[in-house]
């Protein structure tokens, strides 16, 4: 069974590992590239539009084809499909030094399935994120395949700190805690995978090591929130 599936996998999946390592890496690279992003209030979160009943106090939902996550009040973001433009706009006023991250957002439009970020910065120089993108997988490949092959091309100074087993949503899941130490502070994330059916959803929380430990329960409650949709 293993010969089989190392031969399917590397036969007719080469192409999703491709673009799954281009999804996580691309997960990081936008990470460093927010750091002290600061986008006006003006981009109106993607939020539904029926009310509904919040799963923890002072949180909202926030809604992107296939799928819907809660965060707290102080989120900004939502589904690239609407809000892309603005977005590239407000990275592109920050200054030269973003141009790359936004034409990185412009020639890859489908990328993410929806971002967002804290608006209550408070004295950090990283803004505090989360982005969410997803990806059709055959069914023989299953999480920690997927996860191992993105390990084995991850850049060296990129630190994986934890990997746990979890569940969200009744879905099989990973959460890995990551770490990239940069030239003047350190980026840390929970990175959370889910597999839903032929689908691989992968949730990344960022924000500056010295605030991770403050975050990481809203980062973990934010991620038991995610469900996917029809």
């Amino acid at each position: 069974m293993s010969n089989f599936l190392d031969r399917t996998f590397t036969r007719s999946s080469k192409h999703h590992i491709v673009r799954g390592q281009f999804l996580l890496l691309w997960l990081v690279l936008l990470a460093i590239g927010c750091r002290a992003l600061s986008i006006p209030g003006s981009l109106v979160p993607t939020a539904t539009s029926q009310p509904t009943m919040t799963p923890i106090p002072g949180w909202k939902k926030f809604e992107a084809t296939g799928m819907e996550i809660w965060l707290p009040d102080s989120y900004v973001g939502g589904d690239l499909n609407q809000d892309m433009d603005l977005l590239v706009e407000e990275l592109r006023s920050l200054g030269p030094e973003y141009e790359p991250f936004a034409q990185q957002l412009e020639q890859n439009p489908s990328l993410y399935t929806l971002w967002a970020y804290d608006s209550d910065v408070g004295g950090t120089a990283f803004l505090s994120n989360v982005g969410i993108v997803n990806e059709r997988v055959i069914s023989v490949i299953d999480i920690d395949t997927y996860i191992d092959q993105f390990l084995k091309q991850m850049p060296s100074q990129i630190r994986v700190e934890e990997r746990q087993v979890t569940t969200i949503n009744n879905d099989d899941a990973r959460r890995l805690i990551v770490m990239l130490p940069l030239s003047d502070f350190s980026v840390q994330e929970a990175i959370y995978v889910v597999k839903h059916n032929n689908t691989i959803w992968v949730i990344a929380f960022a924000c500056a090591q010295k605030d991770f430990n403050s975050r990481f329960s809203v980062f973990e409650q934010s991620a038991h929130t995610f469900s996917t949709q029809p």
